[in-house]
Parts: C-alpha cells; structure tokens; sequence
C-alpha cells in the first residue's frame, strides 16, 4: 500500500498567524492599539511562539520531502538533523495543543526509515492512546507492521478496530488492500465480502480483482475488472490488469482491444511494446510493425521492440526496426549486438554474425559483450581453440568481470572437464569473493556434479549474503521440497523468489510443487496453472501439472500434462507412460 502522509491543514494557526504579525510590528515600533491588555499581549506572544515553530516544522518537513525524492543530495547526518529539528518544532505546537493529525504527521517523519520504524510505531500508539479509534493511525500502525513482514500483528490491529467499528467500510476495505499488498489474498477476499457493494469503488473492485486472480479466480476477476471500469473507463492499472489477464489466459484478441485502449489513456512505451507482441502473436506481423515504427524513435525503445520481434522470431522486422539506428553517427555498438543476433538465429549464419561483432571496437564499453557472444559463437562453429583465446583475452582485459569466469567454466563444462570448470570457478571467487553470481554458477556445477550437499551450502551462504537472489531462493526452496524437510521455510523461501521473479514459470512451478508437498492441492494447483501459462515447454514442469492433477482426481488434466511431458522429450519417458497406464 502506497504510503499515505497526513497533510496537516494549517487553517487552524490562521489566527495565530495574524497574532505574529501583531507581534512582529510591535518589535518594529509599531504602538499596539488602544484598549490591548498587558494580559493580551502575553497571550498573543505565547500563541505567536507555537505558529512560528509550526511553520519552522513545515519548512523542515519541505526540505525533507525534496531531500528524499533526490536521493543522495543530502547526507545521512543532514537529513537526521533535518529530521530531528522538524520533531523539535513539532513537539512544540504538540505541547500546546496536540491532535491526531500531528501525531500522524510526527509518525510521519519515521515512516520510511527502516532503523526507526519502531519509534514510528511508538508515535502511532501515544496517539492513539490520546485519540483512540482514530482511522487512519489505526491503519498506519497496521502498515507499519505489513512493511516489516508481520501480517499477524497488522491484522490484529485491523481486526481489533472493525470490531469496535464494524460499519466502517472504509477502513475495511482498506484492510483488504493491505492483505492484497502482503499476499494474503483469501483473507483480503474475506474483508472485500463485508463491505456492502453499493460502496464499492473503482479501487476496491480493482483490489477485489487482484486477490481473485492469485486465487485462479481469472473469469471472477474479470469481471471485478470490469465493474471497476465502468466507474472509471481511465483506470491505467485496471486497464493493464485486465489486459494481463486476457493475455494470460490466451485471449489475445480481447487482450489486443483491451492494450489499445490503455496506449489511448497512457501513451507509454511498455504498453506500445505489449502491442507489438500482442499483435505478433495474432499473426498482425504489420500491425506490430507500424505500433513499434510510430514509437518513440529512442534507442532504448528500437532496441527493445527489435527484441520483442526477435523473441517470437520476425528477424526480418527486427531488423526494419534496428535500421532506424543505422544512420546515427557514430552506430550504437548495441545495433552490431543485434545485427548479430538476427544474422546468427533468423539467418542461420554464425560467420556472418561474427562480422557484425567485429564491428566493435575495443574502445568501446559494450567490447566486454562483443567479446562473450563471439566466444560463444566460435565455440557453437566448433572453433573451440579460438573461444577459449576470445575468453582468455576478456579474462586479461576485464579480470575483474564474472562474466569471464563463467564463460570458461560454461565451454570446459560442455567439453566434458566439470572439474577444470569447477577450478575456474573457484578462481573466480578467489579474485571477486562477494559475487553472487560466481557463487550461484558454482553451487548449481556442484549439484549437476552429484555433489548436492557442497552446492546446498553455497546457495545458503548465498542467501546470506544477497537475500533476495531470485534463483538461490528457487533453489534451496526447490531442493528441500525434493527432499522433504523444512517445507514451511521452503514455501517461504519460492514465494520470495516469485515476488522477485512473478512471471518466471520455473519459479511458480516451485512454489506449485511445495505446496503440494504440504498437501495444499488448490494452491499447487493455481501455480501450477499460472506455471504452465507462462512456460509451457518444459517436460518437468509439465509432469509436476500432471501429478498434482492426478493427486486431486482430475484425470483429463493429468493425462494432458503426462502426454505433454513426453511430447517435449521428456528424460525419463519410461516412468511418464508408467504413470499414464496408472491414470
């Protein structure tokens, strides 16, 4: 959930305000008029005091706000002590006259600072001990817990409040979008059920429609989708939610109508790219070309249409594409990449492609990945001698890139000498010792060398270091599923993965099959459906589909997913058609 910061109305002050400049023209000389008590002008003194400090806190709450939107521009020491003179100020004005809104506001000040969000929470509950059943620092204190991780402690706050204030369904509803943000997507559906649909907006019917479909609710949240965008036919992120989801289900033709629409109210160029591969996948070959030639004429976006074009094998657009590039003095090194890469896979013609890399030159800062496709390239014509030389020379010119190392260790390997990769490897980590990368590649060798316990413990020594590694999550998730044990961690570990990673299929097939190793058929059966839409050419995901269809009795689709697994080669035929004769 967006973070909401309380904009505190200075109209309250506007007397006060009109007291300092009293105050002001009095210093200046000014005589006060007549009939203003000695008691009087005490007064305004004192109350001049609290404006002055109130507008000195919104001053330093300002430059605060700037400083965080640039970050960098201020030190770690300057914005502490801009901090700690805004809550100066503020405790001030509180002193006078304290009231919820400051409260918010002073939580406010700690909101986003990660060693501080338990004095934020501290601020939250003195006020609400002051203010009690105040709304939103209710649904702040919760936050501040969702933010943490802790949804247990954020629901109770909710739960605690609705139970005093059963009829507020704003705040209920606000409830349900922190469940959807923290992945609780039922208990979020529960909460969306007991807010009365007459008061539903277009939010909640967007929020409504994204626990659906993590659910495999896809038909339910369309039509959540839809309701949202009859109250507001605009709605950028219902838009793009509804499209995904057509898109996801293979109905391209409504995902199309849906994406035009959505390039009319936003323009962008990520959603002229879904277009472009929207219309790909309808065959609209021209179609796709004109959205991507009317596009912006930057090189990032030509590059990335030429490689949306590339991806579903339209080498010949991708290339009408890239020669918008051609005539920029000097070339982009990136039009030689992928020149390359069309002369190479839509050509069949890896000399050719050498060619084009040859054109950068070693000034150049892309030399490093000129360097690494030619070596692959050298080693997929056979040259193995001159791939290893093209490997060498990067080792010498950039000792200090992984990529290298990997490289290496990736050509001994498919030579057959794991050993000698492993070697390589374990160079590398030597020379760059924090590389996550370097460990990973190593710990998958050790695993594919039988060795699963030494790669095991690399991934954990991983994760250690670069906890939210994507692929390592996958992996110790994936191998103590496999294995049996510690399956709550394990759950924990690929639905991390997955938020890093939510289009990856291998991944959602990881969190499908440790969920079925708990026995959760429905949700091993929702990410496994979610799997297999995203990657539906891989044999093992297709036998995982299988056997959590056969396990809950849906016969039609396990046989599917077995005949599928062996349709794509899968490496153990024998035992896939064992458990179809069993079906």
């Amino acid at each position: 959930m967006k973070q909401i910061l309380s904009i505190h109305s200075p109209g309250r002050f506007l007397p006060l305000l009109f007291a300092l400049v009293l105050a002001l023209a009095a210093a200046s000389g000014c005589a006060p008029r007549k009939g203003v008590t000695a008691t009087q002008t005490i007064r305004l003194s004192e109350d001049a005091d609290v404006t002055y400090h109130y507008l000195v806190y919104q001053e330093l709450k300002n430059q605060l706000a700037m400083a965080r939107q640039v970050p960098g521009s201020l030190s770690k020491a300057e914005m502490i002590d801009l901090r700690s003179r805004a809550v100066e100020s503020l405790d001030i004005v509180m002193a006078h006259e304290p009231t919820a809104e400051l409260y918010r506001d002073k939580a406010a000040l700690f909101w986003d600072d990660e060693e501080n969000g338990r004095k934020s929470r501290e601020i939250l509950r003195e006020g609400l001990r002051l203010f009690p059943g105040d709304r939103l620092m209710t649904m702040y204190l919760a936050n501040s817990w969702l933010i943490e991780g802790n949804s247990i402690r954020a629901a109770s706050i909710m739960d605690n409040y609705l139970a005093q204030k059963p009829d507020d369904h704003l705040a209920r509803e606000r409830y349900g979008q922190m469940m959807v943000e923290a992945g609780k997507y039922a208990d979020a559906l529960d909460q969306f059920k007991l807010v009365p649909e007459e008061s539903y907006t277009s939010e909640t019917y967007y929020y409504r429609a994204r626990a659906q479909a993590k659910l495999g609710q896809r038909k339910q949240a369309i039509a959540s989708l839809k309701q949202a965008l009859k109250l507001y036919p605009d709605f950028v992120e219902g838009l793009a939610e509804l499209a995904y989801l057509h898109e996801l289900g293979k109905e391209y033709d409504l995902a199309e109508k849906v994406y035009t629409r959505l390039l009319e109210v936003d323009g962008g160029p990520e959603v002229r790219l879904r277009l472009v591969n929207i219309n790909l996948k309808l065959n609209n070959v021209d179609r796709a070309l004109d959205l991507a030639m009317d596009g912006p004429k930057t090189k990032s976006f030509l590059l990335d249409a030429a490689n949306v074009f590339i991806a579903e094998g339209f080498y010949a657009q991708a290339s009408t594409v890239l020669d918008v590039l051609s005539g920029r003095k000097p070339t982009p090194a990136e039009y030689w990449f992928y020149k390359a890469v069309i002369a190479n896979e839509g050509e069949g013609d890896p000399a050719k492609a050498l060619g084009f890399l040859e054109k950068v030159s070693s000034r150049e800062k892309h030399y490093p990945q000129a360097l690494q496709f030619r070596a692959q390239l050298l080693n997929l014509m056979g040259m193995k001698k001159e791939a290893m030389d093209a490997v060498a020379e990067g080792l010498e010119l950039f000792p200090d890139m992984n990529r290298f190392y990997i490289l290496k260790a990736s050509l001994l390997s498919s030579q057959g000498d794991r050993d000698a990769a492993r070697t390589v490897l374990e160079t590398g980590m030597a020379k760059l010792p924090e590389d996550g990368e370097l460990m990973y590649e190593l710990a998958m060798l050790l695993d594919s060398m039988g060795h699963r316990a030494e790669g095991l413990a690399l991934m954990e020594k991983l994760l250690v270091k670069q906890p939210d590694h994507a692929q390592a999550l996958n992996y110790v998730g994936y191998t103590l599923a496999e294995e049996g044990r510690d399956l709550n961690r394990a759950l924990v570990l690929v639905t991390n993965a997955a938020k890093q990673e939510p289009d990856n299929g291998y991944i959602l097939d990881s969190v499908a099959w440790v969920y079925y190793k708990l026995g959760k058929l429905d949700e091993a059966w929702q990410h496994i459906s979610d799997a297999v839409a995203v990657t539906d050419d891989d044999p093992t995901i297709w036998e995982h589909y299988g056997d959590i269809a056969r396990t809950m009795g849906r016969k039609k689709d396990a046989r599917k997913g077995y005949e599928k697994a062996l349709k794509l080669g899968h490496a153990e035929p024998d035992r896939i058609k064992s458990k179809l004769k069993e079906i």
